[in-house]
């Protein structure tokens, strides 16, 4: 399977939104990606950084997954930001300093009031730096997997402190919740410099296009537009989904649901209850099966899902006893492994969910190994 699978394709109207919103050089902008899992709001981000981070006039960051425990402590976000802004060394002088003393305070374990004084510290020295890059060059912010902040914590209410206080900077923040929080952006910034972009499911034309870019790879597998209807249909357009059936018949392996039943049967079933049991058992199906835990891909698959962080290469030696570089390497080819910078693999909240939902079950009934995981991990 090729490197770039799965592909960027349709979204040219939220490319155009996000286009707008970088080219309001001065105004601090918000773009909201909304979307439930698997529907490409991560391939969006992609898509977006690619774009525009060659771009002179732009500071763009690596996208800030939300995911990572890491990234939800205050300081350690600032700490990542300010370490990828190429101007920084100069421009976070201060900043480093300040960080560098909280990090030692917080180790002689201070009082919460003395350590809390530091980190205000830390921020005003965060929001001084960033600014002054900020007046020579418009900064891009890509969040993903935005609902890990909003539910509990200090990170969200941080990120919206700072959205009041970074000057010439776009936020395109994507997540399966951000209506929620949609109002509290645009009372901070002003709704006409907040833009909501709902991601829809690929239709057929999307989901052909989608289709047609993967099959100019050489295959073992070509669809007739019968298929192509029917894969469609039954994951839902979900840009995951169908990546994953792609991947399992290229793999020739059978799918009675998606073989046996013919397309204007499905059309006729979509709104019941009968069809929607019938894409959960397609669903089911595509996890379990794929992960037929057959080599050591799958098992590392399996343990990314439960963990539930980075994996790098001493991770993995770690917790699995395997030290082969290969085994990695294998993973940025799979279309539900997000790659990180620094070589760290991070698993497609969506597949960890179905992971955790259908697969883990049935290879651990008691929970044994799973504790046993969390027991070394911890």
């Amino acid at each position: 399977m090729a490197a770039e699978f799965p592909f960027f394709v349709d979204r040219q109207e939220e490319l155009g939104v996000i286009r707008q919103a970088v080219s309001a050089v001065g105004k601090p902008q918000a773009v909201l990606v909304d979307g439930p899992g698997g529907i490409g709001k991560t391939r969006l981000l992609q898509k977006v950084r690619g774009d525009y981070v060659s771009a002179p006039a732009l500071v763009v960051s690596e996208i800030l997954d939300l995911y990572e425990p890491e990234l939800r402590v205050p300081t350690r976000w600032e700490h990542r930001v300010a370490g990828q802004i190429k101007e920084g060394p100069v421009a976070f002088t201060d900043f480093w300093v300040q960080y560098r003393e909280s990090l030692e305070l917080e180790s002689r374990g201070v009082s919460a009031e003395t350590l809390a004084r530091a980190q205000d510290r830390v921020e005003e020295a965060f929001v001084q730096g960033f600014n002054r890059v900020a007046a020579e060059k418009r900064i891009v912010l890509l969040l993903d997997t935005l609902e890990e902040a909003q539910d509990v914590g200090a990170m969200w209410p941080h990120l919206m402190g700072l959205m009041g206080r970074l000057d010439n900077v776009v936020w395109v923040a994507a997540g399966r919740r951000c209506e929620e929080v949609r109002s509290d952006v645009e009372r901070k910034l002003g709704a006409q410099n907040v833009h909501w972009l709902p991601l829809e499911a690929f239709d057929q034309d999307a989901a052909d296009a989608y289709f047609d870019e993967y099959f100019k790879t050489p295959s073992v597998v070509s669809l007739d537009p019968e298929m192509r209807a029917k894969i469609r249909s039954l994951t839902g357009g979900s840009p995951i989904l169908i990546a994953l059936a792609i991947t399992w018949l290229e793999n020739e392996l059978p799918l009675p649901e998606l073989e046996e039943t013919p397309v204007d049967e499905l059309e006729a079933m979509e709104g019941t209850q009968e069809f929607d049991a019938l894409q959960e058992k397609v669903k089911r199906s595509l996890v379990k099966h794929l992960l037929a835990f057959g080599d050591a891909v799958d098992n590392v698959v399996l343990n990314m899902a439960w963990v539930e962080r980075r994996f790098n290469a001493d991770i993995l030696d770690y917790l699995m006893g395997i030290s082969e570089a290969d085994v990695l390497k294998e993973l940025e080819h799979l279309p539900f492994v997000k790659i990180r910078p620094g070589e760290n693999y991070v698993l497609h909240d969506e597949m960890r969910d179905m992971t955790v939902a259908y697969v883990w079950p049935t290879v651990d009934l008691d929970g044994t190994l799973r504790k046993r995981i969390d027991r070394k991990m911890t």
